[in-house]
């Protein structure tokens, strides 16, 4: 299966760009700004900033949802927590984001990968991911929320 390429970052942020701030999801309790910065953190979390997150995975999600959910054979379940940074005593509220943020954020992103620049920090329920493996889960991730947004 494919990933992240330029032409499909651009769709996607073409699709966010469509929802006002106040669209409603049709599960979870995001709003769009939160949205917005969930998926820019978490493409930056790939490009090894932020804050580590611990391994809270099994077999099972390492060695057979993985390979599923990357193969887009198998959706992200609806509602998954993010765990705790590790650090962290609490867990930080989603920050807000912009379409505008997210596209620059993007952009940078598929500069390192095309670049092979990429080192990313590992996945909190898949284990360590190639950069290869992460690009593809960001076609799962963006299409998951995409979904709970209804664009």
């Amino acid at each position: 299966m494919a990933g992240l390429d330029r032409a499909l970052a651009d769709l996607y942020v073409q699709r966010l760009a469509r929802l006002t701030p106040d669209a409603r999801p049709q599960w979870g309790k995001m709003n769009v700004p939160q949205l917005l910065g969930h998926l820019r953190i978490v493409v930056l979390y790939t490009m090894g900033q932020g804050p580590e997150m611990p391994f809270k995975g099994n077999f099972v999600t390492r060695n057979v949802f993985r390979h599923l959910i990357l193969m887009r054979m198998v959706a992200i379940p609806k509602n998954v927590p993010l765990p705790k940074p590790k650090g962290m005593k609490e867990m930080p509220q989603p920050p807000e984001g912009t379409v505008e943020q997210l596209r620059e954020v993007l952009g940078q992103y598929l500069d390192r990968y095309e670049q092979r620049q990429l080192k990313p920090q590992m996945h909190p329920y898949f284990g360590t991911l190639s950069p290869g493996e992460w690009n593809k889960f960001h076609v799962s991730h963006f299409t998951h929320h995409l979904k709970q947004f209804g664009v």
